[in-house]
């Protein structure tokens, strides 16, 4: 196993996928082939995608594709690139638009997530039963709250 490109890899990124690992394992000159060009896509240039950006296009097409983790990660370095909630969410609202519900659902749930994570959501009380709350699993349909 080639670790120390996982080491790299990690280093980069900040996480690695379980396939990564077991390619660096059966495959290390493709996995080392796949990051020099996601190093290239992701590299800064002059005139190109700022990284608040490149993380908005990551993190609307893994929605796009239902790929929540993904997603979540993506979410978390765009914050950390300097991006906002209305950015993210006018991006998922931008590629909801030509690719459906699902992207909007996937995006704004794993929104949440992510918006809890770093303590900037609280679920409010609304009074109604919120189907996706853990609190709110044993409520019935169409319950109001006590």
């Amino acid at each position: 196993m080639d670790r120390e490109l996982l080491d790299e890899m990690f280093a980069k990124r900040g996480y690695l996928f379980e396939w990564q690992v077991m390619l660096a394992e059966a495959a290390p000159e493709y996995l080392r082939a796949f990051d020099a060009t996601w190093s290239e896509v992701n590299r800064d240039r002059p005139g190109g995608l700022a990284a608040k950006y490149r993380e908005l296009v990551y993190a609307t097409t893994a929605s796009v594709l239902g790929e929540d983790v993904v997603a979540k990660n993506h979410m978390h370095k765009a914050f950390e690139a300097g991006a906002t909630r209305q950015e993210l969410i006018d991006g998922l609202l931008v590629a909801w638009t030509p690719t459906g519900s699902r992207t909007l659902i996937h995006g704004l749930r794993t929104l949440v997530e992510v918006l809890q994570e770093r303590g900037e959501y609280e679920a409010p009380d609304v009074g109604h039963r919120i189907s996706d709350r853990a609190e709110h699993r044993d409520r019935t349909y169409g319950e109001e709250a006590p």
